[in-house]
């Protein structure tokens, strides 16, 4: 070899060197972003950090190691499209391609999912031109081939290590959930935060998914109501599952805070004064409102009978299902399932509960569409994400009342039920404006319990007042044909209610009758009775009825006779 020629292969590799390290800080700022846009969530921010350097590792790799240019363009044609939807979903939807994103870009129409293509055709050209500098980096690289066994060596060396600490460190900040209690196994959602490694991972769980609701549905395939319409008149109903909404952090129910200043300047506005949530967790409480199913059956996934969705399809209601929540994962799974009951599904948010993601107020325009769809039966199912933890990520700015000062725990949490006040009181409004008949039902699936210091318990799922009792509110138009149901729910709003007996008061609220109804468990009944009322704790039943705890004690346990 020459000294020109050296000359010119040290200058090569240096080129190829300098690249690289360009391309690792080109990671290492995407990951200083990407913590920061996900407020330091660890399973997010793992992608931040390694979604770009893996497949960068790769192609350097197969250039240094073994160059075959065959495997370069099989390897950058496969990652491309991945890198662009990828790059696409984390930075407008703080998102990443998962069970729940690929629920919705394969079970929504076709040009819903083109659109999300389209949109994420810009960052293809980003993920394009990262591809090129890798390519050319590795191209320059190679060259260390004329240099020797021992630098080939040493090159094996350095990616092995590479390697081993990305999964090294994914294994340290990725959250491992027990397979019984989630679809993926342990070790799949281990390696799920990573791309492109962890997108085989994601797809199966997917996969699977998909398949255990497949099931479930398939077993209440045959079910039916036979419900029917009393009358063929016009109607709207519509149900706004709350999230996480304590009643007592509700100026409706004596909050010492303005967190309804809209809802308490109203007076068509009915606040239900004693409503105890079924359960103190969304995967059991939210079937348990929607169905038949039994406080003692909360904490089994699997339940025969369909949902109020299908009673009010069968009875000849055009039914939505419009979700700001998640269509997959072990908390969302089971619910997920009703809304594929209905005929008309958006599911207006690609990330999840963990991080920021869209806005309660987008389920607005959603509403506004299918309010003029024509049809003269409506019945429609809003699912917020209301003041589900982390409060701040549910927050609009110009939301931002009782924290924009002190920013506590406590002030951002207010703020989201002062945002509700907010969204509620806009669906009344175009519910008003429309001149059918129309009723709103608005629910919490539970509540959710502040720090203080007498109390360490946080959030839900202890049994105690803060998370069991949660809010509800009724609003019925003024239409002649709502004076037996104002009535009836006016004399309810001030008995013990419970999140039980919501199904038939749906049935009821639209008119729907059908064999086996419990009349008298409806609270727009003048016959309503209330029942002994149950909480489902993890397997655990509680008595809501029993001596009434203190704040930061569970309710009683309910003797196993019953």
């Amino acid at each position: 070899m020459t000294a020109l020629d050296h000359n010119s292969l040290t200058n090569k590799l240096a080129c190829g060197r300098v690249i690289v390290v360009l391309l690792w800080a080109l990671v290492a700022i995407t990951a200083l972003v990407e913590v920061y846009v996900t407020h330091g969530y660890t399973a997010v921010s793992a992608i931040g950090m390694l979604n770009l350097c893996a497949w960068l590792c790769v192609l350097v790799w197969i250039a240094v190691i073994h160059p075959s240019w065959r495997a370069l363009a099989i390897i950058g044609t496969v990652l491309l499209p991945l890198c662009a939807v990828e790059l696409y979903l984390l930075s407008q939807h703080r998102a990443v391609i998962n069970g729940h994103t690929l629920a919705i870009l394969f079970g929504t129409d076709a040009s819903e999912s083109l659109s999300t293509l389209w949109d994420s055709l810009a960052y293809g050209v980003l993920a394009l031109l990262m591809l090129l500098a890798g390519l050319w980096a590795s191209w320059t690289c190679s060259s260390a081939y004329l240099l020797g066994q021992a630098l080939r060596r040493q090159f094996f060396k350095q990616a092995i290590g590479a390697t081993v600490g990305m999964f090294g460190l994914v294994w340290l900040v990725s959250p491992t959930i027990p397979a019984e209690v989630d679809v993926s196994s342990a070790e799949l959602r281990t390696f799920e935060a990573v791309f492109p490694w962890g997108v085989p991972a994601r797809v199966l769980s997917f996969v699977r998914e998909r398949a255990r609701k497949q099931d479930w549905i398939a077993r209440s395939h045959d079910f039916r109501f036979s419900a029917k319409a009393v009358d063929a008149a016009p109607r709207v109903v519509v149900l706004v599952i709350g999230e996480s909404a304590a009643a007592g952090h509700w100026q409706l129910g004596g909050y010492g805070r303005d967190t309804n200043p809209l809802l308490a300047k109203r007076t068509d506005v009915i606040w239900l004064q004693n409503y105890a949530a079924p359960a103190v967790a969304t995967a059991a409480s939210v079937p348990m409102m929607l169905t038949r199913k039994p406080v003692h059956r909360g904490h089994d996934a699997i339940w025969p009978e369909r949902s109020i969705v299908s009673a009010y399809r069968e009875a000849g209601y055009e039914t939505h299902w419009i979700s700001n929540q998640l269509t997959a994962g072990m908390h969302d799974l089971m619910i997920s399932t009703f809304a594929q009951e209905a005929q008309l599904v958006r599911w207006l948010s690609l990330g999840a509960y963990q991080h920021a993601s869209a806005l309660d107020e987008h389920l607005l325009p959603a509403l506004d569409d299918a309010l003029e769809s024509g049809a003269k039966k409506q019945f429609i199912v809003l699912h917020t994400m209301g003041s589900h933890f982390r409060y701040a990520d549910r927050l609009p700015p110009h939301a931002r009342h009782f924290s924009s000062k002190q920013n506590t725990e406590l002030d951002t949490y207010d703020d989201t039920v002062r945002y509700t006040d907010s969204l509620l009181n806009q669906i009344i409004e175009r519910l008003a404006h429309d001149a059918r008949p129309s009723l709103m039902l608005y629910v919490s699936d539970h509540g959710e319990i502040m720090p203080s210091a007498t109390c360490k318990h946080l959030r839900h799922g202890y049994g105690v007042p803060g998370d069991v009792m949660s809010a509800g509110l009724v609003w019925l138009s003024a239409h002649a044909s709502h004076a037996g149901k104002r009535a009836a729910i006016e004399r309810a709003a001030s008995l013990p209610l419970s999140g039980t007996q919501v199904f038939q008061s749906l049935i009821t609220a639209g008119d729907l009758r059908f064999q086996g109804a419990q009349r008298a468990q409806s609270w727009f009944e003048p016959e309503f009775s209330p029942a002994k009322r149950q909480v489902s704790l993890f397997g655990r039943v509680l008595d809501a009825d029993g001596e009434p705890p203190k704040p930061c004690e569970s309710y009683p346990d309910v003797p196993h006779s019953h």
